[in-house]
């Protein structure tokens, strides 16, 4: 949240989505959710299981909450930072 804060600050397409009063406590609920959706996509969740040399079905998350997208920002976000989960 910081980095985009730092990066996005100024940008009015970015306002209604940083300048949440519960943007923290959104996070918090949603870090509850994304462990088992990682660890079940690091395990091999949505096909090519575990193995590195079976390549791997795109996985398509749909983000339901109703809220700004929050959830969908962070695990798109942590994917691109975890190099089993790059090109999913």
């Amino acid at each position: 949240l910081q980095l985009w804060a730092g990066k996005c600050a100024g940008a009015p397409e970015w306002q209604s989505f940083l300048n949440k009063t519960t943007i923290l406590h959104e996070a918090e609920e949603c870090v509850v959710a994304l462990e088992p959706v990682l660890v079940w996509l690091e395990g091999g969740g949505g096909g090519g299981g575990g193995d590195d040399a079976v390549p791997r079905d795109p996985v398509v998350v749909v983000d339901l909450c109703a809220g700004k997208g929050l959830f969908s920002m962070l695990l798109a976000y942590i994917a691109t930072q975890r190099p089993t989960l790059r090109g999913r």
